[in-house]
């Protein structure tokens, strides 16, 4: 298996699926990046992995709070959006490290994660989302892993997806 996996997300339906294999296969202490401009389907996916996690509340875009947590469901979700912060600063003190040391028994999930990416653990999956270059109506989700954990839900979402 090559170590990016680009899949075409043509609907609602396609990122739902891709959120339900990550929901399934990931392991507590998964870090998941989400990268890409505005519009590319990064809160999309946030809410329909909540969705497909069971937690009691879904994920709404956290850019205005910043860090969320949803609970309820097989694995506790902290979400995190960095967009409007401008420094590696500002995300240190939101207490990052606290959240980067909580998340080992659920899943960090982190919109925006290429502003700051000295501050992201080695270990994590990151999901570039983006506009398909022939159909702005769909969209790309680029998937790379790094590190042992990542490389595993990696290799099981490609496997499942074909």
């Amino acid at each position: 298996m090559s170590d990016t996996l680009t899949l075409q997300m043509d609907s609602l339906e396609s990122t739902e699926r891709l959120a339900e294999l990550l929901a399934r296969h990931a392991e507590g202490g998964q870090f998941v990046a989400l990268c890409g401009e505005l519009g590319a389907g990064k809160t999309t996916f946030s809410r329909a992995l909540t969705s497909s996690l069971g937690c009691a509340k879904l994920a709404t875009s956290p850019t205005f709070s910043i860090l969320q947590h949803y609970e309820g469901g097989r694995l506790r979700v902290f979400h995190a959006d960095l967009y409007r912060l401008g420094s590696e600063d500002e995300v240190y003190e939101l207490g990052w490290e606290e959240f980067i040391e909580d998340y080992s028994s659920g899943l960090m999930l982190v919109e925006w994660a290429d502003k700051f990416p000295r501050v992201l653990p080695q270990d994590r999956l990151t999901i570039d989302c983006s506009y398909h270059p022939q159909d702005l109506d769909q969209r790309q989700f680029r998937l790379r892993a790094r590190g042992p954990r990542s490389e595993r839900l990696f290799r099981k979402i490609g496997e499942a997806w074909l």
